[in-house]
């Protein structure tokens, strides 16, 4: 989990106030509440009252297994955090097919599988939606190596092991 231990240890020089592991604990916190904020976004985005919004937020912040995991020093708040970006930049690319719209949910399924590998799933279940929902983008060379090369940029991360490892 190359980008949780880096953004990890950024969080814990930014944020001075404690032992590492509260600090850690305080990092996951942040990244669900961000999710949060960001599913509410979400939920306006596709034209839901601010109540209702809200409810399918709360809903996500306060069920047991997310709370839990917003409490401890695990990735799997980021990687909510990265599932709930990537789902937006998806819904933008899908309202607004473009080549950047499309480079933007590669390089978050890229970056969001340097911190958990469950993100090659989503990119690759967003591929099956975006061939179903626009099959003309498969003869848009240009955007799908565009799309490839922001993905590829999104997993530059991984080079922080073998780097770090000398």
């Amino acid at each position: 989990y190359p980008l949780y231990v880096l953004l990890g240890k950024l969080w814990t020089i930014v944020v001075p106030l404690g032992s590492i592991a509260f600090r850690m604990s305080l990092f996951s916190s942040a990244c669900a509440a961000a999710t949060g904020a960001l599913l509410f976004a979400i939920g306006r985005a596709i034209g839901l009252g601010r109540g209702a919004a809200l409810l399918g937020a709360g809903w996500l912040a306060f069920a047991p297994s997310f709370w839990a995991e917003a409490n401890v020093q695990r990735v799997y708040a980021l990687s909510a955090l990265f599932v709930a970006a990537a789902t937006w930049a998806a819904m933008r690319w899908h309202r607004h097919p473009s080549g950047t719209n499309l480079a933007l949910v590669a390089f978050l399924c890229g970056l969001g599988a340097t911190n958990h590998t469950y993100m090659a799933v989503f990119a690759l279940a967003f591929g099956l939606f975006a061939i179903a929902a626009d099959p003309a983008v498969l003869r848009r060379g240009r955007e799908i190596a565009g799309a490839a090369a922001a993905c590829a940029l999104g997993l530059l991360p991984y080079l922080f092991l073998p780097l770090r490892s000398r």
